[in-house]
């Protein structure tokens, strides 16, 4: 389970230079990649979505929470994936969760490192992983974006996903309620379009 693709990173002399993505499973080895990819984006996450827990934000902690993803991978409740540059750096997280084999059906949840937004790159990677979860029996997956994240409902639809309602109060943020659109995938429909 593991697909490339090629982005374009501006390089120091403003010159475009193709960098070699991949999409692969979640691995312990990913410890300081991942926790160097949390703190880094932590304040761009939280404009939109819940704060880690501290305790998660260290070297231990970090390694706590992927060694409880691989353990609900194993268990066959989650899908924890990450999105590598050729250097090792992860710029994106996508994770199918809440999967229900018995339904074919799993929650999208994604970040991505701001640095990594507004190329196509969040797009094309959950494309990757949705082929992925075709292939190993998921019929349908179910996403939210927040009413006034407008950059992740594009992503979802780009994804081939539609809305199906609004849920007012879905989470609090910041101390206030915010209201979310609730997206589907039907991927018996979707056949190879994605």
């Amino acid at each position: 389970m593991s697909s490339k693709y090629r982005l374009i990173e501006p390089d120091q002399n403003k010159k475009g230079v193709a960098v070699t993505v991949t999409l692969r499973l979640l691995s312990e080895k990913d410890s300081n990649a991942l926790l160097a990819f949390e703190l880094e984006n932590r304040q761009w996450f939280e404009r939109f979505i819940a704060p880690r827990e501290a305790s998660m934000l260290s070297s231990d902690g970090i390694l706590e929470h992927i060694e409880f993803c691989l353990e609900e991978y194993e268990e066959k409740r989650l899908l924890p994936m990450v999105v590598v540059d050729s250097q090792g750096e992860i710029l994106g997280r996508i994770n199918f969760h809440d999967v229900k084999f018995n339904q074919g059906q799993a929650a999208l949840g994604y970040r991505f490192a701001k640095r990594a937004c507004g190329k196509g790159l969040a797009s094309e990677m959950i494309k990757e992983g949705i082929d992925t979860v075709r292939e190993i029996g998921f019929r349908r997956l179910v996403a939210v974006a927040a009413v006034d994240n407008l950059a992740s409902q594009r992503v979802l639809e780009k994804c081939g996903f539609s809305q199906v309602a609004l849920v007012p109060n879905y989470v609090r943020l910041h101390g206030h309620y915010v209201d979310c659109f609730r997206y589907q995938l039907n991927l018996r429909k979707l056949k190879n379009a994605v």
